[in-house]
This record gives C-alpha cells, structure tokens and sequence, in this order.
C-alpha cells in the first residue's frame, strides 16, 4: 500500500499510524470531496472479518448503461467496536469522541463499516466518521494530536456534499436504437436544478428541485460513485397517461462538474435517452427544499438482482416458438424498493418492458406486431414473470405466462392465444 493507492472511492494521501484492526491512513473521499480516516486491514479470505454479499444488496448500485453491467460489488465487516476504533490511529482519542463525552461502558452491540475491496486488502470505513475532524499532521512523521474533547458538530444540512444551484444542459433524446427521437419535446434543453443533500451513517441523499425536467422534483441517493434517482411521471405513448420511469444517473466529472445518463422507459415501451450535464453556478435556499435527512433510507428491492444479458423466446399455446433474442436489461426501482422497471432491449431497439411489483415482473403493451403466417396486427400483450425462489442474484432465469389478443389488423392469419415466455441470463 503506497501513497496515492485508490481503493474505491478513496484515496490515499498518508499513513498516520496503526490499530489493532490494520493501518490507518489519511484519505481523500471522491464523493464527498472531503478528507477521513480510514482502515486498511488484510483481507482474511473472509473467516474472521470479511464476508462477501450478494451484488445487488447492502446496498451496491443499479447498473446504469445499457446493455446492462452487474452492479458494484462489495463487502460488509462486522467486528465489535468503541466509538471511533478504526478510526484513530494508534487508539488514541477513542474516548474523546463518543456520542455522550461522558465515558460508557462498551456495548455489546455491533457497530456495521463498510467496506471497499481492492488489491487484496479492504478498506474501513467507520459510518460515523464525520464525527472525526482530521488532527493536524507533521510532515516529518510527528505523532498525530488527540481529537477534542467534544464532539464535532454535524454539518448543517445547507453543506452536504451536493448542495446548490446547478445549471443543467440535457441533450436531444435517443431511442434504444440509438436514432435520434422525433418531435419537439426531444430537442436539447437547459434547465436550473436546485438540490439539497446531507449524510448521515445512512447514506447521502439529496432532494432536487427541477424547472423544464419530466418531474418538477426528485430524490438522489449516492449509490456508489453515482448520485442516482428515480421518479415517475405519465405521457402519451401510444395510449394516454401511460406510466413513465425517469431515472438520472450523475458522476462527478474532473472539471469539476456533474455528468450522466437520464432516461424514461414507459409501461408501454416507449423510452428514450440524453446526456445531462450540471455546473454548479451558486447556494441555493435550503429552506425552500425539503430536509433529506427527514427520509427513509433507500431500500434495495430484490428485483434489482435482474440486469445483464438474457436470451428471451416465446413459445405459444399451438406450438409455435419465435426465434430466440438477445437483451440486455437493467431494473430501477422507487426508493422504497417495492416498485422497479425492468426494460429489455434488442439491439434493433425492440423491447419489451416489465414492471416489478408485489413480488413480480407485469408486462402491458399495445402495438403494431407481424403476423408469423402473413399480415401485421395490434396486439396487447400482457404477462407475469415471478420473482425466483430463493432469490438469486444475479437472476438466472426467469419463467412467466402471458396472452396476445389480437385486437385488428390487415389480412391478419394469427389469432389470440396464451403463451410461455422464458428469459436465460447469458452474461453481464
């Protein structure tokens, strides 16, 4: 482990002393863009202090490109822990900074950290750790000073990491395939968004108020090295008020700005894609945004465990078997997990959309569909993929029933009729 070592979203800037957990050393946070203190200890192979956790859970990011990518990895370490153990060096200052500056005895319970995996070690970091103000430093390897006597105060909610006025450029819409979308309300705009964040052991989460977007606001949690966020609004897609999933995926850029992917898939599988790019031009009123730190945590749904690659073939109730396709999808959810959407697209831009709810994948769309015996038609198809049991993550396969009525169409030989529908995962 060397000066400048990235593990994660760390980097190491010095080594300022050890603990009977591992090394300690001064680091600078990229999503945070502040300094902390951090652990690196051995990766044990997982007997005593590691455990690896299903990717998708505890808290690791959706996948945010399509053709989809497995979300981030990670680790949860568990070890029984004062206050700030792991977080000052050479234990000092571990009685300085509790909660209540009178000393406690220890409790039993188990404080959770949260880790980073990276060349064959795993970076700590205590969740409490912005009650812990760097001391000041020798550059001659001085022995670091003891922390306060009390305890910092937290950060006013006006100071989180993604506060402010944003000046945001949005790029002219995409369809799956990649062409270009018709129509006046798919022209590049600019727009002013106004956000409030805040961290706590948590999390950070941002609330956002928007001028031009599909929503006029919207909830961002950092997940991993992203600022992520879902919200849902209605449009025409073939059919009226049809259900529309926006979701925004933004990463802090080296000029300093923020950048991402925002894209809107609806229930009726129309979806669309653009660039947004923020520049943060000012403050903003923090009053007049609500208080992120009043909001549940955002919780991880086991839907999210579908992203990748699948092979997908329909087999309907006469016989007949439609050529096998390739998709790639990715699933968003609402923050409180118990809504998601899960759009498969083909690389000529079909797709299929399903949304995940009370425990399931529902698909219901309408659209111009080629009859196998000759013709085209207007079909609905409607169908029901369960969530497996156990869960698996990623998702290997995925079984459901669903039925096409035909409802018009010209010189039209096909018929309404059930069928099967299957989805293998073939990669990420």
């Amino acid at each position: 482990v060397q000066d400048g070592t990235p593990y994660g979203r760390y980097r190491l800037i010095e080594a300022i002393g050890h603990n009977e957990n591992g090394e300690t050393w001064r680091a600078f946070d990229t999503v945070t863009q502040r300094e902390v203190a951090i652990t690196v200890v051995a990766d044990d192979g997982g007997a005593t202090l590691a455990k690896p956790i299903p990717q998708g859970y505890g808290g690791s990011g959706p996948a945010l490109e399509y053709p989809a990518h497995a979300p981030e990895s990670g680790f949860v370490v568990e070890y029984p822990v004062q206050w700030a153990s792991g977080s000052f060096p050479t234990g000092q200052g571990q009685e300085a900074n509790r909660d209540d500056p009178t000393p406690a005895p220890v409790q039993k319970s188990r404080k959770r950290l949260i880790a980073l995996s990276g060349a064959g070690a795993i970076v700590v970091v205590a969740a409490v750790v912005a009650g812990y103000l760097l001391a000041g430093q020798g550059k001659h390897g001085g022995t670091p000073q003891a922390a306060s006597s009390s305890a910092a105060p937290a950060n006013p909610a006006s100071s989180g990491p993604f506060t402010g006025t944003f000046a945001v450029k949005v790029t002219a819409a995409t369809l799956t395939g990649g062409g270009p979308m018709q129509g006046s309300d798919a022209r590049a705009y600019t727009d002013t968004w106004n956000l409030r964040s805040a961290c706590s052991a948590n999390g950070c989460v941002a609330t956002a108020t928007m001028g031009n977007f599909e929503v006029s606001d919207m909830v961002f949690d950092n997940v991993g090295a992203r600022w992520y966020g879902v919200a849902i609004s209605h449009i025409e897609c073939d059919r009226p008020n049809d259900e529309a999933w926006n979701v925004v995926s933004l990463t802090q850029q080296p000029d300093g700005t923020m950048s991402g992917e925002v894209t809107r898939a609806t229930a009726n599988g129309c979806f669309t894609r653009r660039i947004a790019t923020l520049t943060k031009t000012g403050d903003t009123d923090v009053t007049k945004l609500p208080d992120p730190t009043h909001l549940d945590p955002r919780t991880v749904s086991p839907a999210e465990a579908l992203h990748g690659r699948y092979a997908g073939q329909i087999t309907y109730a006469n016989g007949y078997q439609a050529a096998v396709a390739s998709y790639g999808v990715r699933t968003d959810c609402l923050r409180a997990g118990d809504r998601c959407m899960s759009m498969f697209i083909k690389a000529n831009g079909s797709e299929q959309a399903y949304v995940f709810a009370n425990g399931g994948w529902n698909r219901n769309e309408t659209f111009d569909t080629p009859c196998s015996l000759g013709g085209s038609n207007l079909s609905t198809y409607t169908a029901t993929l369960g969530l497996p049991q156990p869960p698996q993550n990623p998702v290997a396969s995925l079984l459901g029933h669903g039925y096409q009525a035909v409802i018009s169409g010209t010189g039209v030989r096909c018929h309404s009729q059930a069928y099967d529908q299957r989805f293998t995962r073939t990669g990420d």
